[in-house]
């Protein structure tokens, strides 16, 4: 009986979201079309970007419904992969994390996790500051966007450009990235994928 499940099974062609024009990003199986919603798909930013420097970035998609018997996706998930991370990080610098969630104008909460490096190494105290303004600057910008804006800003890498500016200020960074960007769900609208991660 499970072999004739498998055999019934058919490839369906994924797009990405309507920010990356609906680009096919990957074929899933499934039994029926329907089955495809809240299946995940992720692939490197590069592959729909074709900028070589955004390989180490991974972006995950959510299948959100079928329209005229296709599917219909979202962003779910950016993030920077372990190795990316670990090839920015020097150890002549302070590596500045964090880690929290807000909401934007429409009311959707996004988890987001910033990664800073400064130029040199630097006090706690001046450590402590930079993260502070970084969160205060974050959360002020995903409050006055709505949750599209808030992508096409991240995606276009205006929000980290313009955090970078800001904290140099305080103290130079060599590195300012947002290392994680997430779309919080409700935990009983769907089971988690397998390849969500």
């Amino acid at each position: 009986m499970l072999e004739e499940k498998k055999k019934r099974k058919k490839w369906f062609s994924i797009p990405a979201s309507k920010e990356f024009r609906e680009l096919e990003i990957g074929e899933v199986p499934a039994n029926s079309v329907e089955d495809l919603i809240n299946k995940h798909l992720s692939v490197p930013l590069s592959m729909i970007t074709n900028d070589f420097k955004k390989q180490g970035t991974l972006i995950t998609f959510r299948v959100t419904e079928i329209k005229d018997n296709k599917p219909v996706t979202e962003i779910k998930k950016m993030e920077m992969q372990p190795t990316s991370v670990k090839k920015a990080a020097r150890r002549d610098k302070n590596k500045i994390d964090d880690s929290f969630t807000s909401k934007t104008k429409d009311n959707i909460t996004v988890k987001i996790k910033p990664l800073l490096l400064t130029r040199n190494k630097t006090k706690n105290s001046i450590i402590s500051v930079v993260r502070k303004e970084a969160r205060n600057f974050l959360i002020e910008r995903i409050n006055s966007l709505t949750y599209s804006d808030l992508l096409q800003q991240v995606l276009g890498s205006k929000i980290q450009k313009d955090l970078r500016d800001k904290l140099n200020k305080i103290y130079p960074l060599s590195f300012c990235q947002i290392r994680s960007f997430i779309k919080m769900e409700d935990k009983k609208q769907y089971a988690p994928s397998n390849n969500q991660h």
